[in-house]
């Protein structure tokens, strides 16, 4: 089902797509908020839009030649530091996955034999 998604999981594509994705995965609690949504609402479609980075990011790291274990840390919270509004400097680790995949090319984790 996923397997239509994949090609987005490229490079040059994922930088955009995975911005934008953030974006809206952290606009939409607020904008459910203000047009006074359930906040429920803003929460699931958020969540939904998460999962769906993290699926692009998973594939990317395999790209790349990275474990797919990194993708752990995008979904495990880490609510340690200072807070503000709710948001704790430690949930900045969730986004290390992300960065890693945005930078690192196709083949990266390879280790090729010398000739």
């Amino acid at each position: 089902m996923f397997e239509m998604l994949h090609p987005y999981s490229e490079l040059a594509r994922y930088r955009w797509i995975s911005i934008a994705l953030l974006v809206v995965a952290l606009g939409l609690p607020v904008a459910v908020d203000h047009f006074s949504g359930p906040h429920w609402l803003g929460v699931i479609l958020s969540v939904l839009i998460l999962i769906l980075l993290d699926i692009l990011t998973y594939w990317r790291l395999r790209e790349a030649a990275l474990s797919g274990s990194w993708i752990i840390l995008a979904i495990i919270s880490f609510n340690i530091g200072p807070a503000w509004h709710g948001y704790h400097l430690g949930s900045l680790i969730n986004f290390v996955p992300v960065l890693m995949a945005w930078f690192a090319p196709i083949g990266f984790g390879a280790h090729p034999q010398t000739a």
